[in-house]
């Protein structure tokens, strides 16, 4: 007879497999910030099992002691903790902002109720634990930058392989096109010109003629007058136009 699987843990190896595949994302971050992000995803799988420990055990009326808002402040934890490790596995940004909070929160929930609510003095076990969780809390705040940018260059690589050919075809296309209107439009531009050649040659001649109808004679007498060298006065100067009767000799 072959021997029937325990469901446990059938249940415990599907959860690791799980887990493994989603750490599988970060094999290419740097090692220091593989090994921060496993630890974090441990503390966190940690937490879930010690709030769903203490639900059940209390028959779901867990923390009666503690105020309302602390009280619903933990049991929601049973919630926040596996969702924050599943997305911090998956290598998400979304999954680094939701540790720091769980694990900044938590540290200053369980300050407040081991130094303000507990009227005990000295160290205690609630003390000690809220002193580990205040550790882990800075170590992820430190490690949080480095956390971030390796979730945003794998967020970046997705993006690329997802939609990067597409929007380059589309780019190239939409680019191709404007330089197609553009050639178009300067080839029509051109057809204009040409066409429209002879009348504005025409009207060039037109305006040529008129100022050199328009040009005005100047004689002797001004040229004396407004030159003070005795070897220009009397002659014409270049820039004037010849008079009726040159105009007739040349």
């Amino acid at each position: 007879m072959t021997p029937r699987p325990d469901p446990d843990r059938a249940a415990e190896r599907s959860v690791t497999g799980t887990l493994a595949n989603m750490m599988s994302r970060w094999r290419d971050a740097p090692q220091p910030v593989r090994v921060a992000a496993a630890m974090i995803v441990v503390v966190l799988a940690y937490g879930t099992v010690a709030h769903v420990v203490d639900l059940l055990s209390s028959g779901f009326n867990p923390y009666s002691e503690a105020p309302t808002w602390l009280r619903t402040y933990w049991v929601a934890l049973t919630v926040a903790d596996p969702v924050a490790a599943v997305l911090l596995a998956w290598r998400t940004r979304a999954g680094v902002v939701l540790a720091v909070a769980v694990l900044v929160s938590d540290a200053a929930a369980n300050g407040w109720a081991n130094y303000a609510l507990d009227p005990a003095s000295g160290v205690t076990v609630g003390r000690v634990g809220h002193a580990v969780v205040t550790v882990l809390a800075i170590a992820v705040c430190a490690t949080a930058p480095r956390l971030w940018r390796a979730a945003a260059l794998c967020c970046s690589r997705q993006h690329q392989s997802r939609y990067g050919t597409g929007y380059v075809a589309a780019s190239t296309s939409r680019r191709s096109r404007i330089i197609s209107l553009d050639s178009a439009a300067c080839r029509h531009d051109h057809a204009d010109g040409e066409a429209n050649e002879p009348a504005n040659d025409g009207g060039r001649k037109a305006k040529l003629d008129d100022g050199k109808r328009s040009c005005r004679y100047i004689g002797p007498k001004t040229n004396d007058q407004s030159s003070n060298r005795p070897d220009q006065a009397g002659s014409p100067r270049p820039d004037d136009c010849p008079s009726p009767g040159q105009r007739q000799v040349m």
